[in-house]
């Protein structure tokens, strides 16, 4: 078995060695076109982050790329764990600026989709504590109202849009 492996070798050998001004042909029974540029490797050329993150094209708002502002928007969300304008926070920030970037357009309706939602979601949990089921579902409001924000800021600052599960579409 090793003989055949050396055969081989030795006919890639003289292949090469037979030439050296002709460019390397991926095939060895066609004769290689020096004039012919070579197809670019896709394992070689393409960019690991690409599919990572995508910067979306338009206008600057407060220095910022629009997938950026879009993510500021998500996050602003959370600003009702410490503040008290978390609750309109993603509002003001979109009407603002829903002119500039369609994208940011979308993600502030999306923010704004989920703050309707959940508001609506955390008043029925209140009134389902009267027969105790609430207490179950108010924590996991709770929960979705700090991880929803957060994945949605990821996925606008990556160029992509997500909408939160369980959100009512009201702003259309």
């Amino acid at each position: 078995m090793e003989d055949v492996d050396l055969d081989k070798n030795a006919d890639s050998n003289s292949q090469e060695t037979a030439d050296p001004n002709a460019a390397a042909s991926p095939n060895p029974q066609e004769p290689a076109d020096p004039n012919a540029t070579p197809s670019p490797n896709p394992q070689e050329t393409a960019d690991p982050n690409a599919a990572a993150s995508t910067q979306i094209e338009g206008p600057e708002i407060w220095g910022m790329k629009p997938n950026t502002f879009a993510m500021i928007i998500h996050l602003s969300a959370l600003l009702g764990l410490f503040t008290g304008i978390g609750a309109i926070a993603p509002l003001i920030l979109w009407l603002i600026h829903k002119d500039k970037a369609e994208f940011v357009d979308r993600h502030g309706k999306i923010a704004v989709n989920w703050l309707i939602s959940s508001i609506i979601y955390g008043f029925v949990a209140g009134l389902l504590c009267l027969v105790i089921i609430g207490f179950v579902i108010l924590p996991v409001i709770g929960i979705l109202c700090i991880v929803f924000p957060i994945l949605g800021g990821i996925k606008a600052n990556e160029g992509k849009e997500w909408k939160y599960p369980l959100s009512i579409n009201l702003i259309k």
